[in-house]
């Protein structure tokens, strides 16, 4: 059983409310924002009928909630309705990987040491980015943040997109492969382009990359608010969900995108040792070989899957997500001709018409989804398993902070 949202099971609401009566109209508004966002709100003015049982209708609504949304006040914390829906949710899952359990932070408050090892949402500013932070959570089946990615200010939300980074700190890295490696695996190198088996050193400063591939979702959006042309296979129901990456789109469309967002394309360098741990790894996951219980190739399902699906394949620690198969991904520059001399920040030619790519698909083999494997397309060729993730240079975490972007 893959880490994540218990999809097999079918939830008649999407998220519980629980919260005191005294905070009641704070939470009847976040209770319209979620339902106007199109989840099925289980929030006791709506669902409990006069003449209905109290204590069963509680018991049925949390039974029947995929998400449980805490809202905390000082009257919260004091109240016994709380306290019992809150640990009711948490003795059916404790580890909270089967539901969702949301700590939503209404008034400034204690939090006592149980929750503590939860990520909260901060609602107390009524800041715009962390509504859209909480819808996005609520409807993401798959997706869990924990309070230990928040912490060093080490993830950050782009309040434009939704997009979520991860900080990689600046360093020395390796990058490329041997040839020795790769035949002791049995892998054969893409000669059709530069070649990846000269191993070498790079030196890059520090920098942020999405935490998952721009999905659906967010590139509906972008279509929506700037009436940009709809990217190839958008009404193919095999790559069309919203938690699905998008797919069609040329480096072009990656780049109108991302200068909308206010993000940019990761260089092949940045990708690359973001996918290795700076050349320590063969796969994003390690140096076990590919199987289905990693990643999306081969063509072993019906099409691409949630970008969230497979937490067995993604980068030890910073949890970087569908680095190797689902959908290549585009990256700023072109290919460059790895030389064994010591380079800082090294990026490929952008005066080209071709651009790199990255990260094998759902249609690819296990050989491509190497995450030191090189390739390159036209940049205006929209091909039906391309994608693309964002990035973003230093600086980005204190903007976060700021909201300016």
């Amino acid at each position: 059983m893959e880490k994540g949202i218990d999809t097999s099971k079918s939830f008649p609401f999407d998220v519980f409310l629980s919260y005191s009566s005294l905070d009641k109209d704070k939470v009847r508004a976040v209770a319209h924002l979620l339902r106007d966002s199109g989840l099925r709100v289980w929030f006791d003015e709506w669902a409990v009928k006069p003449g209905d049982d109290i204590y069963l209708s509680v018991e049925c609504g949390l039974e029947a909630s995929r998400v449980l949304i805490l809202c905390l006040s000082p009257a919260a914390l004091g109240s016994e309705w709380v306290t019992l829906e809150r640990s009711t949710a948490l003795f059916r899952d404790p580890a909270n990987s089967g539901r969702r359990f949301i700590p939503l932070l209404l008034c400034p408050c204690r939090l006592p040491d149980s929750l503590k090892r939860f990520r909260y949402i901060d609602l107390t500013s009524e800041n715009p980015a962390a509504r859209i932070e909480l819808v996005n959570a609520c409807k993401d089946k798959e997706l869990r943040l924990t309070f230990a990615e928040e912490r060093c200010h080490n993830l950050v939300l782009n309040h434009k997109d939704g997009s979520l980074l991860i900080r990689v700190s600046a360093g020395t890295y390796r990058m490329g492969s041997s040839p020795n490696e790769l035949a002791h695996y049995g892998f054969v190198e893409n000669h059709s382009v530069f070649t990846e088996s000269i191993r070498h050193e790079i030196s890059l400063d520090e920098y942020w990359i999405g935490r998952f591939p721009i999905t659906n979702e967010q590139y509906r959006r972008f279509v929506k608010e700037t009436e940009y042309p709809k990217p190839e296979r958008w009404n193919e129901e095999a790559f069309n969900g919203d938690n699905q990456p998008v797919i069609g789109v040329s480096w072009e469309d990656a780049q109108a995108y991302l200068e909308w967002a206010g993000l940019r394309l990761p260089t092949e360098a940045e990708w690359e040792c973001a996918a290795t741990g700076g050349g320590v790894r063969l796969f994003p996951w390690g140096n076990d070989l590919p199987d289905e219980t990693y990643l999306n190739y081969a063509r072993n399902q019906n099409g691409t899957t949630a970008v969230s699906r497979y937490a067995k394949g993604a980068t030890p620690v910073t949890e970087i997500m569908d680095m190797a198969g689902n959908t290549l991904e585009w990256c700023l520059d072109d290919l460059r001709q790895y030389s064994p001399e010591h380079a800082r920040n090294p990026i490929g030619s952008m005066d080209r018409e071709t651009r790199a790519i990255r990260g094998g698909s759902f249609a690819r083999p296990g050989n491509s989804c190497r995450a030191t494997y090189r390739d390159r397309r036209d940049k205006r060729a929209r091909w039906g398993s391309t994608g693309f993730r964002a990035a973003k240079s230093v600086g980005f975490d204190e903007q976060a902070r700021d909201n300016k972007f």
